[in-house]
């Protein structure tokens, strides 16, 4: 189903090569919404079809209103300012039919927070930051105490203080 992904950079045209079955091309920059949908039928190509794709950071155009089954060479040309993304799926004819579509369900996964605190994530991407315009999702937040030097012992001197009153104050001062 999935036939392509890909970033698309400012001002660049991006190639990709993929062959569609009956039914339908959707394609999604999941970061903005932007949309396309194109019908794939009619007879089978032999040779690559070549389907442009005109991107302006808001939304999608096919200069195609239907691609037959069979070899495709996609263009997608942005002509905006940011880079944005493309999500290609071919879709069969017996999902396009469905009036009501199934939910999607997905295999266990790790949280975003579960994933950066594994070591193997932070081995593999060590060098990798954050764009300013990207962005992790923080909801929780954990702060790790160590004992800092002598903070035990002011801590027990202050249960002392607790315990004893007054006659204590003078050696948690002191200490």
């Amino acid at each position: 189903m999935v036939r392509g992904l890909t970033f698309l950079p400012p001002g660049s045209t991006t190639t990709l090569q993929t062959a569609l079955g009956p039914g339908a091309l959707s394609g999604v920059n999941v970061e903005t919404q932007a949309a396309l949908m194109v019908p794939v039928a009619g007879e089978a190509a032999t040779s690559p079809t070549l389907l442009q794709v005109e991107y302006d950071g808001q939304r999608f155009a096919t200069a195609l209103s239907v691609v037959p089954p069979g070899p495709v060479i996609i263009q997608v040309r942005n002509t905006g300012s940011t880079r944005g993304s493309l999500l290609l799926i071919n879709w069969p004819p017996e999902v396009i039919a469905q009036t009501i579509k199934p939910p999607l369900e997905f295999e266990p996964y790790l949280s975003g927070g579960a994933l950066v605190a594994r070591q193997t994530f932070r081995r593999l991407f060590r060098s990798e930051r954050v764009d300013e315009k990207e962005g992790l999702g923080i909801r929780q937040v954990t702060f790790v105490f160590t004992d800092l030097k002598g903070s035990t012992a002011a801590c027990q001197c202050r249960l002392l203080y607790a315990r004893g009153g007054r006659h204590s104050r003078s050696r948690v001062r002191d200490e």
